[in-house]
C-alpha cells in the first residue's frame, strides 16, 4: 500500500503529465490568447497581505507577460469560499490565487472541507515568508523567554494569549510552544488580528504571536516586549531578536508564507511559464522587492515541485501539533 507522501507525489506527477498532454490539443486556451485576461482570486478581505501580494503580482505580470491580470476578493469560511471558486475556474492559467500556508490546517480545524488542501490545487510559485514574534504586554513584567516560561508555570494557566481565530498560525504557534515547553496558557480567539492586537497592546490579553514587522512597531513604543522569533534561522533584519530555537525551545520552527496556486490539472508548460515570470519579479523587480519588504515578506522563489514538497511537510507538521494539542475538527 502506498503511503500518503508517495500517493501525493504520484498524483502531482500524473497531473502535470496529463496536463501537458492535454495542453497540446488545446491551442485556443484563454491563456494562449494575446492580450487575454487572467484573474487572482483572493480568499481574504482587501488590505490583507495576500490581497496586496495579488495586486502587486497583477501589475508586474501584466507588464512582463502582456496580459491583463485582475484581482477579486472572495472572503469567507476561513478562505474556503474563495478556494472553492478557484477550483471551479478553468485550469489554463486564467484563474489563480494567492494564499497562505494556514490553508493547510483547515482539515485539522473543520470537519467538512470541500476539497483536498494538498492535491486539488496546482502549485505555481512560492512568494515569500514572514517571521513571527512571540510578544507579551509590557505590563506582564517579563523581559525574556525564560522569565515568561517561569511565570506561566507559576501561574498555572491563567496567562492569556490572543489569536485571530482557531487554527490560525498565531494560534498553532502558541500550541507548539506550549507543547515544547510544558507550559499552559488560556486561548482567547478573536475574529481577526486587528482587535486581537489592540487588546494585546491594551493589556486585555497577556501574549500573542504576531508578524515581526507588526510587533516591532508596538515594541518600539514600549507597549509590548518581543521574546523571540519563530523562524529557525536568525533574521538579519531583526538582529536583536533571537529565534526561539536558539533560546532553548528545541526544534521550534514556524513562519507564515504566501504562494500562488491554481486549479488542479493546470498544463505543465503554463505552470512553468508563470513560475519563471513570478520568480523574475521576486528577484529583479525593484517595486516588488520594496513592497514585500514593507510587508515583512522575505522573497523565497522556488520551483513548483519544491513548493509542493514544502506544503506536504507543513501539512504533516501542523497535523502533529494539532494532535498533540488535542484540537479536534468542529
Amino acid at each position: 500500500m502506498e503511503n500518503n507522501n508517495s500517493l501525493s507525489r504520484r498524483r502531482f506527477s500524473q497531473g502535470l503529465l496529463a496536463s501537458a498532454v492535454g495542453a497540446s490539443f488545446a491551442p485556443q486556451l484563454a491563456w494562449a490568447q494575446a492580450g487575454g485576461q487572467a484573474q487572482f482570486l483572493v480568499p481574504f478581505t482587501p488590505g490583507t497581505t495576500p490581497d496586496l501580494l495579488a495586486r502587486l503580482l497583477s501589475a508586474g505580470l501584466a507588464k512582463s507577460m502582456n496580459k491583463n491580470f485582475v484581482t477579486e476578493n472572495r472572503p469567507g469560511a476561513s478562505g474556503m469560499i474563495g478556494l472553492q471558486a478557484v477550483l471551479r475556474g478553468a485550469p489554463d492559467g486564467s484563474m489563480l490565487t494567492v494564499n497562505t500556508n494556514t490553508a493547510l490546517t483547515l482539515p485539522f480545524v473543520y470537519k467538512t472541507v470541500p476539497f483536498d488542501v494538498l492535491n486539488d490545487f496546482t502549485p505555481v510559485a512560492m512568494l515569500g515568508v514572514t517571521n513571527f514574534a512571540l510578544c507579551v504586554n509590557a505590563n506582564l513584567g517579563v523581559k525574556t523567554l525564560q522569565e515568561f516560561i517561569d511565570l506561566a508555570k507559576k501561574r498555572g494557566g491563567d496567562i492569556t494569549y490572543a489569536s485571530p481565530g482557531k487554527g490560525t498560525l498565531h494560534h498553532l504557534c502558541m500550541e507548539m510552544l506550549m507543547d515544547k515547553t510544558g507550559i499552559q496558557l488560556s486561548h482567547v480567539p478573536y475574529k481577526g488580528s486587528a482587535q486581537a492586537t489592540t487588546d494585546l497592546v491594551g493589556g486585555h490579553v497577556n501574549a500573542m504571536f504576531q508578524p515581526m514587522h507588526v510587533a516591532e512597531v508596538h515594541a518600539k513604543a514600549g507597549r509590548i516586549v518581543i521574546l523571540g522569533a519563530t523562524r529557525k534561522e536568525q533574521d538579519p533584519t531583526y538582529p536583536n531578536v533571537k529565534p526561539l530555537a536558539q533560546l532553548g525551545v528545541k526544534d521550534y520552527e514556524a513562519d507564515s508564507w504566501y504562494a500562488v496556486w491554481g486549479p488542479s490539472n493546470m498544463p505543465a508548460d503554463v505552470v512553468a511559464t508563470l513560475n519563471k515570470h513570478i520568480n523574475d519579479l521576486l528577484q529583479n523587480d525593484a517595486t516588488v522587492k520594496e513592497t514585500l519588504s514593507k510587508q515583512g515578506v522575505v522573497p523565497e522563489p522556488m520551483s513548483p515541485e519544491q513548493l509542493f514538497a514544502k506544503a506536504k511537510a507543513e501539512f504533516a507538521k501542523w497535523g502533529e501539533v494539532t494532535k498533540a494539542a488535542g484540537i479536534a475538527p468542529e
